[in-house]
């Protein structure tokens, strides 16, 4: 519950009512005003969205920045009215076109025809959005009979020209979504919902889960209908460079309320509030190589906290005690540009620029030269071929070459990251070097020693020295057991330890993942993506490996988790000297983290060599489109604005 401690009120929010135009006319898009969510559990009351203001307008976009928890995508479902079982809007207002129209006091019926219509809405996830039983045709059907009344020939026209808008063809109507791409389930999503024509469409993380390249394609396609039909857009991310590209205004959240809100250039150049400023701060850049990165400690509050203070004010360092006794409100830093933060309205308080974060300290590798060290990875010539069966009798008639003549090497202490398109082979090159695929070709040395001469327990035991991390911890990690018994289970397996100190090794993984001793006793159901990901980090050292393979770790994890691990991952890998294979489509993670960068396509390395040649002055066609789809303008001009 909110406390007032008596002080003049500044505005709640920066609309201050309905939003017009500098003329004073009425304006169209969306306007959201004090929305509040409640969710009764147990006796106690979560307020996940709590006061949220901000508008949409025409032919605008507007970008929700914040980390997983903030409310950004349960806003969005209030905005559709399609909030989960149990949770209710408990107070606000959203108008939508010009006269406005509340969307909160129309009937279900109405509503209806104003969801997936006027107001549209695109899911992170395609596949769940799309009925896996219907074709792109009957879906695109369904939603053009229900808001424009098109059937038959009239809607088939409509479906092929909604369909090549967004960079698909005819043929693509009579598939299911299983035959598609990612990016092909996303543009056909994107096409769906334009068949309502709507006035304002909400974007929810529409790329998170896409390489560079079909991400690039996909915020194209999004900006281009954006100006072609005057459309609003709420872009939902976690990822500032998409914002960057795409927003004209950005509202930043955080746990249930919007705490600055500006143009995109203000909160770019000058963010006001300090969780923006450290938001930036936690951003992996090539500039930024052997530098810690300046992680948010601690977590978002829960929805069921009740505050007496700024929400922020336990994770700022520049909090004092007006931040934990009194809820600072709204103040205008300058022409436009608000922010939730009581330095904010002084005039001493100097806003910091994203580009001049202080640097933490280096990191530091003691030893010789990389080049002197112990070749931990030797790979020559590595092929895996699918055969290719057809007929009756599904006799092969050919073979799929997904990995084809693949070379590399890597020494102690050095990280070599892999990088390329979906479906390239990254993924399956990693399996084979492992030997959970068996390779078609080629050879594999870890430390020394050829995998392909190993079988039974000599394999079994040389896997000790090699293990993997994957890209969803929740995915890898057994729900049925206890944190301690994983740890343990590579060990009682491959390590000739007895109980005992098994487990002493569990509360040492632990402390150096940084998760307390009690996660022993809990299940990963029980933790955030970040921490069974710090799990998942532990269990693969637990066995003392040499090289660690790491297929899109960080992926899936906001910025600020994304740089804890990546800390710990440096940290480690100077602690032990490991090797790192890192996989990824993420390229400032790679300007980072990596000494060497190799660029895979089509199952063949085309580049590869140091990561500040590759990144900045690269060879190959493929790896300059690689690097100019990368959004924020790639690497080294991240404020970029695509025109």
């Amino acid at each position: 519950m909110s406390v007032s401690h008596g002080r003049p009120k500044e505005r709640e929010h920066p609309l201050g009512g309905t939003a017009r135009s500098a003329k004073g006319a009425l304006m169209g898009g969306l306007v959201v005003e004090n929305l509040r969510i409640e969710i009764p559990v147990a006796g106690r009351t979560l307020v996940p969205v709590d006061g949220v203001s901000f508008r949409v307008e025409t032919n605008e976009c507007v970008a929700l920045l914040g980390e997983s928890g903030c409310g950004k995508s349960m806003t969005a479902l209030a905005l559709m009215r399609l909030l989960p079982e149990g949770a209710r809007i408990a107070k606000g207002s959203v108008k939508l076109g010009t006269p406005a129209e509340e969307l909160f006091t129309l009937p279900e019926a109405a509503m209806g025809k104003v969801r997936g219509g006027r107001l549209a809405m695109i899911f992170q996830e395609p596949q769940t959005s799309l009925n896996p039983v219907m074709t792109v045709a009957g879906q695109i059907a369904e939603a053009l009979a229900a808001h424009l009344g098109l059937r038959g020939a009239a809607a088939q026209a409509e479906a092929v020209r909604l369909l090549e808008a967004v960079g698909l063809t005819r043929g693509h109507l009579t598939a299911y979504p299983f035959q598609l791409s990612g990016g092909q389930r996303q543009r056909a999503l994107i096409a769906m919902m334009l068949a309502g024509e709507p006035e304002v469409l909400i974007a929810d993380e529409p790329t998170t889960a896409l390489d560079v390249t079909v991400q690039a394609q996909i915020l194209e396609l999004l900006r281009g209908l954006q100006r072609q039909r005057g459309m609003g857009l709420l872009l939902i991310t976690h990822d500032l460079d998409v914002a960057s590209d795409m927003a004209d205004r950005v509202a930043v959240m955080y746990a249930g309320q919007i705490v600055e809100w500006a143009s995109r250039d203000q909160i770019y150049t000058t963010p006001r509030h300090p969780y923006t400023q450290r938001l930036f701060a936690v951003l992996p850049r090539l500039e930024r190589r052997g530098q810690r990165l300046d992680s948010l400690p601690g977590r978002v509050p829960p929805p069921d906290s009740v505050f007496t203070g700024c929400r922020f004010a336990p994770r700022c360092a520049a909090a004092f005690s007006r931040c934990h006794e009194e809820i600072p409100a709204f103040h205008e830093a300058a022409p436009g540009h608000f922010a939730r933060c009581h330095l904010a309205a002084s005039p001493a308080w100097q806003a910091a620029s994203p580009d001049s974060q202080v640097a933490n300290p280096i990191f530091t590798s003691r030893g010789s030269p990389l080049a002197a060290r112990a070749t931990i990875l030797e790979v020559r010539n590595l092929a895996v071929h699918f055969p290719i069966r057809r007929g009756l009798f599904r006799r092969a008639v050919g073979s799929f070459k997904a990995v084809d003549g693949v070379s590399l090497s890597l020494h102690a202490g050095e990280t070599l990251a892999l990088v390329g398109e979906s479906g390239c082979g990254k993924s399956t090159l990693a399996r084979a070097i492992l030997r959970l695929i068996e390779p078609t070709g080629g050879s594999v040395a870890v430390a020394g020693e050829a995998l392909a001469g190993l079988s039974g327990e000599a394999l079994r035991r040389k896997r000790a020295e090699m293990q993997i991390v994957f890209q969803d911890p929740y995915a890898s990690l057994n729900p049925r057991m206890r944190i301690g018994d994983i740890l343990e289970e590579g060990m009682a397996a491959l390590l000739p330890l007895a109980a005992a100190p098994r487990r002493a090794r569990v509360k040492a993984l632990l402390d150096q993942v940084g998760l307390p001793l009690d996660a022993a006793s809990r299940y990963p159901h029980e933790f955030s993506g970040g921490q069974r990901q710090r799990v998942a980090i532990a269990r693969a050292l637990a066995v003392r490996p040499k090289l660690l393979i790491l297929d899109e770790p960080t992926s899936a994890l906001d910025v600020s988790v994304q740089a804890q691990i990546l800390d710990l991952l440096a940290e480690l890998q100077v602690a032990h000297g490991l090797a790192y294979l890192f996989i990824t489509h993420n390229l400032p993670v790679v300007g980072y983290l990596a000494q060497r960068v190799a660029v895979m396509r089509a199952g063949r390395i085309v580049e590869e060599g140091p990561v500040e040649q590759i990144l900045t002055a690269p060879r190959h066609e493929y790896t300059r489109l690689l690097l100019d789809s990368a959004p924020g303008g790639g690497i080294t001009a991240r404020h970029k604005r695509c025109m």
